[in-house]
């Protein structure tokens, strides 16, 4: 018996929702089975990841120069200055602390380096330490360069300020730069002219009281002259000439900008001419 119209067009609709039915089922499984790869690939990598950061935290803490090691092999940063201290905090030594140190200072982590200063700053053998790090430093270092790397302790004392400074404590620096130049036996020491040249590149600031203020009984500008005196350098050798002249330059320019920030013209040519007799003298000894 022939089929009618209607059933054959029925039957032809039947089987294109069925079609239809076994296309949307299979695009439903292959959506299922694209998550599951996704989703496994993303468990995977975060098993990998959480393991990782688990094996490096246990090298970290177990050998922190071995940690230093991978960081510098693939050029990381951020963790340089953590594996230096921990490094520091299982030696107790002060070379490690001395590393720390000048991480922290290339890194500009200024909390860490007002720290780790003050730390090294109260160890008992600090003097002989520093007097260790300025002997290696005159023995190797060229001419030109000792006024830069002679003094460990005046370098440290810049390094303190400057970090307070920019961590916006302008107070506590200019407090500490102040007794050390009222309290330090060191004549090479001048964190005050760290302070006065940063403060001197804001738009406004006042340095119309800074020589007149007391420390310790004394003015600052008192205390800069008796500085001065004693970074007198005849007959010293060309590398102590060199050490004292470039003090001597810091001071004079910190006196010129007080004289220009109080429109005192006069004193300001003064010290004008003096910088540049300074650095002509200095020129002429480094230069041979």
């Amino acid at each position: 018996m022939a089929k009618s119209k209607k059933q054959i067009e029925k039957e032809n609709q039947e089987s294109i929702n069925l079609n239809k039915t076994e296309k949307e089922s299979d695009v439903n499984k292959k959506g299922n089975l694209s998550k599951t790869i996704v989703f496994t690939c993303l468990k995977t990598l975060l098993c990998l990841f959480v393991s990782v950061i688990f094996i490096f935290t246990a090298i970290f803490c177990l050998s922190p120069k071995t940690a230093l090691k991978i960081n510098e092999a693939f050029g990381f940063k951020g963790l340089e200055t953590a594996c230096y201290e921990r490094i520091y905090l299982q030696s107790k030594k002060n070379s490690d602390l001395y590393n720390l140190i000048e991480k922290a200072i290339s890194n500009k982590d200024y909390a860490k380096v007002v720290k780790y200063v003050d730390q090294m700053q109260n160890k008992e053998d600090y003097a002989s330490f520093c007097a260790q790090v300025n002997t290696a430093a005159a023995q190797k270092a060229n001419i030109k360069y000792v006024a830069y790397v002679g003094d460990y302790d005046s370098y440290l004392a810049e390094q303190k300020v400057i970090a307070l400074y920019k961590q916006n404590k302008k107070d506590k620096a200019f407090e500490f730069a102040t007794k050390n130049l009222a309290e330090s036996t060191n004549k090479y020491s001048v964190p005050l002219a760290s302070y006065v040249d940063l403060i001197s590149k804001e738009k406004s600031f006042d340095l119309s009281s800074l020589m007149s203020t007391a420390v310790s009984e004394k003015t600052i500008e008192t205390l800069i002259a008796e500085k001065i005196d004693a970074l007198d350098y005849a007959g010293k050798t060309d590398k102590e000439k060199v050490m004292c002249i470039y003090a001597l330059l810091k001071i004079e320019n910190m006196k010129h900008t007080y004289y220009e920030s109080v429109n005192d013209q006069t004193n300001a040519s003064s010290s004008a001419q003096r910088i540049a007799d300074l650095q002509a003298e200095y020129n002429a000894i480094v230069n041979g």
